[in-house]
């Protein structure tokens, strides 16, 4: 069953935004692991310019805190005007303070912290896009 659940995964178009660098290319590395294609930026800005190619994702992967005092909630709106509410999207965060994930219950978003488990992201995901 868990093979079925990691094949699920592969060849499905992923967008992951996230302003640290390290994991950006961490949580990256793992899903390409899983044979997804990733698609990341660091900022709404550059998600904004995504928006000029990208017609569809699968599901969205934002963390919580971005830069220039925005937050991965509003890129979630963001993506949400633009690819349709439906759009399955996980909200990462480190913070452990209750704000982020009743956030993310506001704007239909899974909640799931960091560090990040690879088993339990990959079964969200699978669960998420099936």
């Amino acid at each position: 069953i868990q093979l079925q659940s990691a094949n699920s995964l592969e060849g499905r178009r992923v967008l992951y935004i996230d302003n640290e660098s390290d994991s950006l290319k961490g949580i990256s590395a793992l899903l390409k692991g899983w044979g997804v294609d990733v698609i990341m930026v660091e900022d709404l800005e550059q998600l904004a310019s995504l928006f000029i190619e990208t017609s569809h994702v699968d599901l969205l992967i934002a963390d919580y805190h971005l830069d220039n005092q925005t937050t991965g909630i509003d890129a979630i709106r963001m993506c949400q005007h633009h690819f349709g509410d439906s759009l399955p999207t996980i909200l990462l965060t480190a913070d452990s303070s209750g704000q982020a994930e009743r956030e993310a219950s506001e704007v239909n978003a899974h909640f799931q912290g960091k560090p990040v488990k690879p088993a339990a992201l990959r079964s969200l995901m699978a669960h998420l896009i099936k």
